[in-house]
């Protein structure tokens, strides 16, 4: 029974992790950042909430190079680490599940969970935060049509970046102001 409690709790998690990140997740294979693009912005660290009083999400600093990332939506909450960037005097939030919560996940022994990293351009001004994540129906169109060219492949109908580190920031830069692309807007006031 304590496996099937723990299991279930890990399922909530992935759930609630994916109806937060769903609208606007296009996973990535590798990171979006390098130690040398790291930084904390003191601003970011505490609880916030969504202005439709869906989710929560608190930050803490892990390490001087690293976020831990709560996400809550009713009684379900998902752990992750999350590292912010700067990029061109834009912040971006590389955000990856806690492994720890998804390490001993097996289907007749072989790992039935593969955590990937996701991205967000990031706003904080004051006391509201908005983070816009890339938007699959755009990508998927962009990449269609050639206007974006980036590393990829299609698993079960969804994008998935399979391009280097350094691609991927090339692509945040080149393509962050570029219409649609981060048009899946979550909204934050400081709790």
């Amino acid at each position: 029974m304590k496996n099937f409690n723990k299991l279930m709790n890990v399922k909530l998690s992935i759930i609630l992790a994916c109806l937060f990140f769903i609208s606007g997740c296009v996973p990535s294979l590798n990171a979006f950042f390098t130690d040398k693009d790291i930084v904390l912005n003191p601003a970011l660290i505490g609880n916030w909430i969504d202005v439709k009083n869906k989710y929560s999400c608190e930050f803490k600093q892990a390490s001087e190079k690293e976020y831990e990332l709560i996400i809550k939506e009713a009684n379900s909450e998902a752990h992750f680490s999350a590292h912010l960037m700067n990029l061109n005097g834009t912040y971006f939030l590389d955000v990856y599940p806690e492994v720890k919560s998804y390490q001993n996940i097996y289907f007749l022994g072989a790992k039935a969970y593969f955590p990937m990293h996701n991205v967000a351009k990031v706003v904080i001004n004051n006391d509201n935060l908005r983070i816009s994540m890339l938007n699959p129906g755009t990508m998927e169109n962009f990449i269609k049509d050639n206007k974006i060219v980036i590393p990829h492949e299609f698993v079960d109908g969804s994008i998935v970046l399979t391009a280097p580190t350094a691609e991927l920031q090339d692509f945040l830069v080149h393509y962050n102001n570029e219409k649609g692309v981060f048009s899946v807007h979550y909204e934050f006031r400081r709790k």
